[in-house]
């Protein structure tokens, strides 16, 4: 995409990325540094939002939020409510989340899908939609 700016605009333009859901009001992280890398969500923006990662098998965890603008239920959903958060009031967004880098979480979060969408083929490799999804995307020509 950088060549392609460059190519239209004659220079660099600036990308950011954030995420998040309708109930956390739309953003709960942001990449708010220059960056070429393709699916980083950035960091929860503090003291606001609080992230809680959960292991989710290999390098992946599932990502949970909590903060002044997560909401606190569904309105009379009382069952929804109580399945959509944990013992400790994290929202369960429903996605997938690695490190960057391990040993530098300053680096931020991957995006890695949604957890609904992985499934396991007859030879019992496990596919993560959330990875073929970024691929797919990087190969495209715009």
């Amino acid at each position: 995409m950088i060549q392609i700016a460059i190519r239209s605009t004659g220079h660099r333009i600036a990308f950011t990325s954030g995420w998040g859901a309708t109930e956390t009001t739309a953003l709960s992280t942001l990449t708010y540094w220059d960056t070429e890398r393709i699916g980083l969500i950035g960091l929860p923006p503090p003291p606001d939002i609080e992230l809680k990662m959960t292991p989710a098998g290999g390098e992946y965890y599932e990502l949970r939020l909590r903060g002044v603008t997560v909401t606190p239920g569904y309105y009379r959903q009382l069952e929804l409510t109580h399945a959509a958060f944990d013992e400790e009031g994290f929202y369960k967004i429903g996605d997938l989340g690695a490190f960057v880098d391990d040993n530098d979480p300053s680096q931020g979060l991957l995006f890695c899908g949604r957890i609904a969408e992985d499934f396991k083929l007859l030879t019992g490799t496990f596919v993560h939609v959330g990875e073929l999804r970024v691929g797919v995307c990087c190969a495209s020509p715009m």
